[in-house]
């Protein structure tokens, strides 16, 4: 019924059907000079893995959870086209990604993936003028898991004391500091990365300061008695 020209240049795939060989042969020459000669585009020039490199280069060191991001961004390597040009990556390649990672991992972990997979696209769209659209907007995402409260017990707590030898005094070893850490959280309902990243210039009389949270704004932990005894317990380890 005719005669169909294909063509791929320099990442551009175009196509034609002609009644005649000479006009398809005609045409896919035209063509091919014209994108040849057409000015390159960031879209054309960078790959998505280019751009999974700048943004753990410059984006993921000002965030809190950069180990995370620089550890996912690794990960995409495995379960993205990392060697694709940006600009080729469409909602339905995103969409084929979304459904394969759902069939291994839970909603909640591509939930997550996403949100740094569409924030690398927001980047190069944005800030770096990689792209005119980002792809990841008309793909939907997973939906949010429930939230879960869980009570943690005074069965369990005691548990976990014999488990690692707790006992009152001061610390002497990692495992009676590690204890010491889990009974302060239950007084304070501190985070573990407060915990851990906590100085004795924060710590005072019936409170203590956080410079920063998990919300970005400092915050002030108040002291019962029972917590200023297990902090105390940490004095000079």
């Amino acid at each position: 019924g005719g005669y169909r020209a294909q063509l791929y240049v320099r990442g551009v795939r175009d196509s034609k059907v002609f009644h005649t060989r000479r006009e398809a042969t005609q045409w896919a020459a035209t063509r091919e000079i014209e994108i040849r000669t057409k000015a390159d585009t960031p879209e054309s020039i960078y790959t998505l893995g280019e751009a999974m490199r700048k943004f753990g280069e410059e984006v993921a060191p000002t965030h809190k959870g950069e180990n995370w991001e620089l550890t996912r961004l690794k990960a995409f390597e495995r379960t993205l086209p990392i060697t694709a040009k940006i600009g080729q990556i469409t909602a339905k390649d995103l969409t084929e990604w979304r459904d394969k990672r759902l069939a291994c991992v839970s909603p909640a972990t591509v939930l997550r993936e996403f949100k740094l997979l569409n924030s690398i696209f927001e980047h190069a769209r944005r800030d770096w003028r990689w792209i005119a659209a980002n792809p990841a907007k008309d793909v939907r995402k997973p939906a949010s898991p429930d939230h879960r409260d869980r009570i943690i017990t005074g069965v369990e707590v005691r548990k976990v004391l014999r488990a690692t030898r707790w006992a009152r005094g001061p610390s002497k070893s990692i495992t009676h500091s590690m204890a010491n850490c889990f009974l302060f959280a239950l007084c304070t309902g501190m985070r573990s990365g407060e915990l851990t990243a906590l100085t004795w210039s924060q710590v005072n009389e019936k409170h203590i300061s956080l410079a920063t949270s998990k919300t970005g704004r400092g915050r002030d932990v108040p002291l019962s008695k029972s917590a200023r005894r297990i902090i105390d317990m940490q004095r000079g380890f």
